[in-house]
């Protein structure tokens, strides 16, 4: 419930329930202050993850299934936020102040559009794995290198991709949407 912090010392949560709109923030000053979390199961709950400062190398892991979560958003992550378990979200919000991300959970979801816009390196979807963007998918606003694998699909949203690198067989599917991408 409501805001978990500390000053710059790690939080290791296993399974969670959110019991309302939750932040889990380390203020990180030096790469101690990860944050590594199991499953979570959001009750129609928001959950944010912030490492506080954007310092290198202050990691962001979620291992297990996240499900049940309205808005997951990381934010002031220097280092890598790994989600590699299924992630099935209303909205997930990755800005600017997020370095790389590695959003691999096969079977993961979000209903609303997303517009990665992290600083660093973007990975999605795992090979052989499905990801579905309900509400379209863009990655212009991605800094670094962007990287695809396994399927990525719309129901009849865009797909808005910058250069990307195939790390195994990709397949892009929009049913009608538009798919516009830079070199691959």
């Amino acid at each position: 419930n409501g805001t978990i912090t500390t000053s710059n010392d790690a939080v290791v949560l296993g399974a969670v329930t959110l019991a309302s709109a939750t932040t889990v923030d380390t203020n990180s000053s030096d790469t101690t202050g990860d944050i590594t979390i199991g499953a979570v199961t959001g009750g129609s709950n928001s959950l944010t993850l912030s490492t506080g400062d954007n310092v290198s190398n202050t990691d962001i892991t979620a291992s297990g299934a996240i499900s049940g979560v309205t808005t997951l958003t990381l934010s002031d992550v220097g280092g890598t936020a790994t989600l590699s378990g299924d992630v099935d979200v209303t909205t997930l919000t990755v800005g600017s102040t997020v370095a790389n991300l590695a959003f691999t959970g096969n079977g993961s979801s979000v209903v609303n559009a997303v517009a990665f816009a992290n600083d660093g390196t973007l990975t999605l979807g795992a090979s052989g794995g499905t990801q579905t963007y309900n509400g379209g998918l863009n990655t212009a606003s991605v800094d670094g290198t962007v990287t695809l694998n396994g399927s990525l699909v719309t129901s009849d949203d865009a797909l808005t991709l910058v250069a990307v690198t195939l790390a195994s067989d990709v397949t892009l599917t929009s049913a009608g949407g538009a798919i516009a991408t830079g070199a691959i």
